[in-house]
This record gives C-alpha cells, structure tokens and sequence, in this order.
C-alpha cells in the first residue's frame, strides 16, 4: 500500500476526479505523506494480532486503542497547532509511529516466555 500511494496517488486521484488538476496535486502531496503510515500500520497491527495469539489480550487491546484513538487524538490535537493543516493529514503517521514505540516498550517490560517461543516454533 505504501509502494501504490507514494507512487501513484495521482493516477489513484484521476479515478475519483479528471476535472481538477489542483485537487489531483493536493491529492498527490497529502497521499505521499500518508502514505508512510502504512508502513507501521502493517506492522502495528500484525503485532497485536501476535500478542492476541500469544493469550496477551490487554497487550492487544493497549495497541489497538494506541493506533485507532489514543495517539489519533493526540496528534489531532497538537500536530496543526505546530504544523498547520500538514498536521492533519501526519496525525495517522503519528499514531502508527507511537503505537509501534509502545509495542516495542511491551516487548522490553514483558519479554516471550518459554512457552511462548514453543507455540511459535509450532505454528512454523
């Protein structure tokens, strides 16, 4: 998903709009910044799909509201005081980056166990 907006939000734009050449250049800078939130989110959510398996729900449940309210509002609140309407649309790559920052505290506060590590090698 990062790959196709960053490189064709434009050609994704015209299938929406032909008229506006304007709205397609705003499209093509806002989908270029946007887009880099698909690279944590990928990440975000495959680690709280693993820690869901792993029987650490409130792991999950930590990463799911972090990603999806938490660091949103946050940096809804803060990011256009400091950079305008740019803020907005970095609000959601904010977010991924937060959350992926508190998954990695998660790991390092409470390691996999033993019998973790055996369900893993199970499952490959």
């Amino acid at each position: 998903m990062f790959l196709i907006l960053f490189f064709f939000a434009g050609d994704l734009a015209t299938i929406f709009t032909n008229d506006s050449q304007e709205l397609i250049d705003l499209t093509v800078i806002i989908g270029k910044r946007y887009s880099f939130a698909y690279l944590f989110s990928g990440a975000n959510i495959l680690i709280s799909m693993f820690f869901t398996s792993m029987h650490r729900a409130m792991d999950s449940i930590v990463i799911a509201l972090s990603r999806s309210l938490i660091f949103i509002l946050i940096g809804l609140a803060i990011l256009p005081k400091i950079l305008g309407d740019n803020g907005i649309w970095l609000a959601v790559l904010f977010a991924e980056v937060m959350t992926f920052l508190v998954t990695l505290v998660l790991f390092k506060i409470k390691p996999l166990d033993e019998r973790n590590i055996e369900a893993i090698k199970k499952l490959i």
